[in-house]
């Protein structure tokens, strides 16, 4: 076993390109969603272990981001502003909400659940419209095999992730029930609208242009998940339907395009498999620690949980046994994946070879 310092001029390098260097909040809405699953599951203890680490990852991010924007103000914009990179803001927005539907049905904290929600709608508007008119106005012209990839199905996670938590706060807070009810069921269909605008962009650039390894990058299984958190949506929507004027009158059409999300979703989930056995074992890529590989725990996490409720919804005990499965899938998922990053995390100025 030999042992090697790296150099200081490798470090220097290294150091540079992660200046105003932004990290997604991915690793909370993962560990967020899978902490929700066990719950299904009544892994109680693993439950509340996930939220524990759900709130300190949220802390560090929030002091790293902030320290980062601070020091490289303009890097940091700029990362915002850039076509590949903007749409990973939002997953403040939707880590955030589940966050809140963690305090709702892991710990019982209604007043934190509903403030972070009303973080989360601020944020979203603000992001959905500076950022998309951005794009419009821009003057240098987005190309669609460089800048168009699944990262930008965020936009409907975090649309959905609104609504679910809206939905959620609408059995506690009586009072704005209708006006939750209301705004939530605009925002789930709003999301499918961006849905079908953004996967088109996806499968236009998918079958019509060259595809390589790098390019079916791990956040390719947002397609998934962003029709996964829909259904999520629907279902929360079908059960407040019998204490809702609003929605007791569109209760068919919400069962039915729920129905038709999940079965997007499952539909997604073998061509996904495909394409990841391609890439790794055909094409070599390595399946060392990314941190893109959280965008493959969450969809599973979703998937698990939105199953969950769909069964109950609709009555129909063999979808609990799917959303069981994927709960156990999630969460070995997203043990690999912590291991795999406690192994990336070690002193990189040690080499083993």
């Amino acid at each position: 076993m030999q042992f090697k310092l790296e150099s200081d001029q490798s470090y220097s390098v290294k150091q540079t390109a992660m200046e105003g260097k932004l990290k997604s909040f991915a690793i909370v809405m993962a560990t967020g969603i899978v902490s929700i699953a066990c719950g299904q599951l009544n892994l109680w203890l693993i439950s509340y272990g996930l939220l524990a680490l759900c709130l300190a990852s949220s802390a560090y991010l929030l002091f790293y981001n902030g320290a980062q924007m601070k020091k490289h103000k303009q890097l940091a914009i700029a990362e915002f502003l850039a076509p590949p990179t903007g749409f990973d803001f939002y997953t403040i927005v939707a880590a955030s909400c589940i966050l809140g539907s963690q305090f709702l049905q892991i710990v019982y904290l209604p007043a934190f659940a509903l403030l972070l929600w009303l973080m989360s709608l601020i944020v979203w508007a603000w992001l959905s419209y500076s950022l998309l008119a951005h794009f419009i106005i821009r003057q240098s012209r987005l190309e669609l095999v460089r800048d168009v990839h699944g990262g930008w199905l965020l936009l409907v996670v975090a649309t959905q992730a609104v609504a679910v938590l809206g939905t959620s706060l609408s059995r506690e807070f009586t009072v704005f029930r209708e006006a939750l009810v209301f705004l939530s069921l605009g925002l789930w269909l709003v999301g499918g609208l961006l849905y079908l605008w953004i996967i088109s962009l996806i499968m236009y650039r998918s079958i019509f242009f060259a595809m390589n390894s790098n390019s079916l990058a791990p956040p390719y299984w947002i397609s998934m998940g962003a029709m996964a958190i829909s259904t999520l949506t629907g279902a929360g929507l079908i059960s407040t339907a019998q204490n809702s004027v609003i929605l007791s009158q569109v209760l068919p059409f919400l069962k039915g395009l729920t129905l038709l999300y999940w079965v997007i979703a499952t539909w997604w989930i073998p061509l996904l498999v495909i394409l990841g056995v391609w890439r790794h074992m055909i094409q070599k890529v390595s399946l060392s620690y990314d941190s893109q590989f959280w965008s493959i725990v969450f969809p599973l996490g979703m998937y698990s949980a939105c199953t969950h409720r769909l069964a109950v919804e609709l009555n129909y005990p063999p979808l609990m046994l799917a959303a069981n499965l994927f709960a156990y899938i999630a969460l070995g998922a997203w043990l690999i994946t912590v291991v795999k990053m406690a192994y990336a995390s070690l002193p990189a100025a040690v080499t083993i070879k």
